[in-house]
């Protein structure tokens, strides 16, 4: 219930307009739900994501009953920062891969303008992210080219390991 208002309070990335203006891309499948919610914000400095079900707006951190993950990195952080690297580095890709696909038209151009806007000033956590890859064990998956399992069955292959922990 704290996170976000210590978000609130940060004035590194306190967003400006949560609750009330944010941006929704609709997307619209033949079969069934499509409901995850991925925020990523950030400059040169720091960068901040959140993986779950939570809505953009305070109730939904403060109140409702969610499930979230939250990924914070300054760019100058020292010490274990390998999970919050490797989980941003997913969020960025996950956005790269929506702007790349054709239904991003879909989404309007100041949509597009202002993700890749944010894209290029967190580029930094993809460069930290591939110096720090091997043995990678944290990581954010996507759908958009390839089924969530069949990416878990290769990570999991490509290991020989067997499931210990899922999160």
């Amino acid at each position: 219930a704290g996170a976000y208002q210590d978000t609130l309070d940060d004035s590194g990335v306190q967003p400006s307009h949560a609750g009330d203006d944010y941006y929704l891309c609709p997307v619209r499948l033949s079969q069934g739900r499509f409901h995850p919610k991925v925020h990523l914000f950030g400059d040169e400095n720091r960068a901040v994501g959140f993986v779950g079900s939570a809505n953009l707006t305070y109730s939904a951190f403060d109140q409702n009953r969610e499930v979230i993950t939250q990924f914070d990195v300054s760019n100058t952080d020292e010490g274990d920062r390998e999970p919050d690297i490797h989980g941003l580095a997913g969020i960025h890709r996950f956005y790269r891969s929506l702007l790349d696909h054709p239904a991003s038209e879909a989404m309007g151009e100041t949509v597009r303008d202002t993700a890749a806007e944010v894209l290029e000033a967190t580029e930094w956590v993809t460069e930290a992210d591939e110096d720090l890859r091997e043995g990678n064990l944290t990581t954010v998956l996507h759908s958009i080219e390839q089924s969530l399992l069949d990416q878990v069955q290769g990570r999991l292959n490509s290991r020989d390991e067997s499931i210990k922990q899922v999160d």
